[in-house]
């Protein structure tokens, strides 16, 4: 009782009594698609015996596409959302879900916090749709609060502004100490399967660091970022000394990526060339 579903867009949505405020603490629950079906079930669930508002993406096949190399880095991850209406319930919720999905691999949510052994991620930002319209002109999603709104931030580099409840403290993942031993590094190319950097190693050598996320980044068969970057890591190592292909300097794991890291080959890309020679 009490209760509605619709759909709109990917998504299919369930509405608790109650009115949710504009903006709060977003839940996100990430899968991979041949578990879609087992974790959405046990997130819904959760989220629905809690009282708390929750979408998830409709079928395996939206979930596949959402997580394909070019698919915006934005919605990477985020299969099921909830909306806890306070910080009492969003804790409950976060400690239910992380005890239910223990071990259940997801792709990461970039530029939210994480919990630890479990696909649960949670960010501070806008319940219902607001749109801000930039300096330039253009819209962009914003959150509304009491000083007015503001740009949302997602992906990298957002969702940092707001300290989550410090009961959450023993279920969220700790940040990763080790950092690549690198300067001067500049992004040539991003997309949901990783990154793409140049960069100076600490010998003093420019490289091009190749990022793969774990379990982003799928292709038509299932295969994920770092299953790609490992069959492109062993392909240049049987090139070695040939010339005719970059030279592998290292292979990291760091975090939830995975980099290999290359010598860096001055030059127009081919993709420039094609352009250029048609």
């Amino acid at each position: 009782a009490g209760w509605s579903i619709d759909e709109h867009g990917p998504w299919t949505a369930f509405h608790g009594p109650g009115e949710l405020p504009l903006a709060g603490w977003k839940v996100h629950v990430s899968t991979l698609p041949h578990r879609a079906r087992e974790v959405v079930g046990r997130a819904v669930r959760i989220a629905w015996e809690q009282g708390v508002a929750v979408k998830a993406l409709r079928t395996r096949a939206l979930v596949q596409a959402s997580q394909q190399k070019y698919a915006p880095l934005t919605a990477s991850g985020k299969v099921v959302t909830a909306y806890p209406a306070d910080e009492s319930t969003l804790v409950r919720l976060v400690a239910a879900l992380a005890e239910a999905l223990a071990g259940e691999p997801g792709p990461g949510v970039p530029g939210e916090l994480a919990v630890a052994g479990a696909p649960v991620f949670l960010r501070h930002g806008a319940f219902t749709s607001t749109w801000l319209v930039t300096a330039m002109g253009t819209a962009v999603p914003g959150v509304a609060d009491a000083g007015g709104v503001t740009a949302d931030r997602r992906g990298p580099g957002g969702g940092r502004g707001h300290v989550p409840p410090a009961q959450l403290g023993p279920l969220l993942a700790a940040a990763p100490t080790r950092r690549l031993d690198v300067t001067g590094v500049s992004l040539v190319h991003r997309s949901n399967a990783g990154g793409v950097y140049g960069a100076t190693w600490a010998d003093g050598r420019a490289v091009v660091l190749k990022e793969a996320r774990r379990y982003a980044g799928l292709d038509a068969g299932g295969a994920d970022a770092p299953t790609r970057l490992r069959h492109e890591r062993d392909v240049l190592e049987r090139l070695a000394g040939t010339g005719v292909a970059p030279e592998v300097h290292d292979y990291v794991l760091l975090g939830d990526s995975e980099f290999l890291v290359m010598t860096r080959v001055p030059g127009a890309t081919l993709a420039e060339i094609l352009a250029a020679r048609h």
